[in-house]
């Protein structure tokens, strides 16, 4: 007894929803409108001002190819202008701007005896993480590598104890990453 009340209704639930699934593919082309309630079969539908985009057409009159269209224009993504070009050197450096490169160094003293201990202050931009730092002196017009080497930090500093013996004027500078500073002098009396 309970199986013959369940399904009738189990069958009208999966008829609604064939019905509805079936309108919005395109089946409803096929087959005429259902008329409502207190309709004759060949009375022309009456249409509800308020029942939206969809329910504007009259019975019978149901165009596929229109309905199609307006639901591929309500689901179609909206057209968008490409946004202006950045031109380089403005915005940031994400931007597909390679950071530069660079390296400055400066001494803590102009002036030093012969073999006193002076300081070396470097910055580095720009280069790999573990580089190298290495002081060069210029020695008769070609530059010449000093045997101190010194780590970069990981916020691209550096620094260098260092003593000198020649006496004059000393022109150095430092190579970090690859990366030369500009010159600068220290004088030894």
């Amino acid at each position: 007894m309970r199986r013959s009340l369940l399904r009738p209704v189990a069958t009208g639930i999966l008829a609604l929803s064939v019905l509805g699934a079936g309108a919005s593919s395109g089946v409803a082309a096929d087959h005429p409108p259902v008329p409502a309630q207190g309709q004759s079969q060949g009375a022309p539908a009456q249409q509800d001002p308020a029942a939206g985009e969809y329910g504007t057409e009259p019975a019978g009159e149901y165009d596929v190819a229109s309905a199609l269209e307006r639901d591929q224009q309500l689901t179609r993504p909206a057209q968008h202008q490409a946004a202006p070009a950045v031109p380089r050197g403005e915005g940031p450096p994400s931007w597909g701007e390679v950071p530069r490169k660079s390296n400055e160094a400066h001494a803590d003293k102009k002036v030093v005896r012969k073999w006193e201990e002076f300081r070396v202050f470097g910055k580095a931009t720009g280069i790999s993480r573990h580089s190298v730092a290495v002081l060069q002196q210029k020695q008769r017009g070609r530059w010449a590598t000093l045997p101190i080497r010194v780590p970069v930090h990981r916020n691209g500093t550096y620094t260098m104890r260092v003593r000198l013996a020649l006496k004059g004027n000393n022109e150095l500078r430092t190579i970090a990453g690859g990366v030369p500073s500009r010159p600068f002098h220290v004088f030894v009396r």
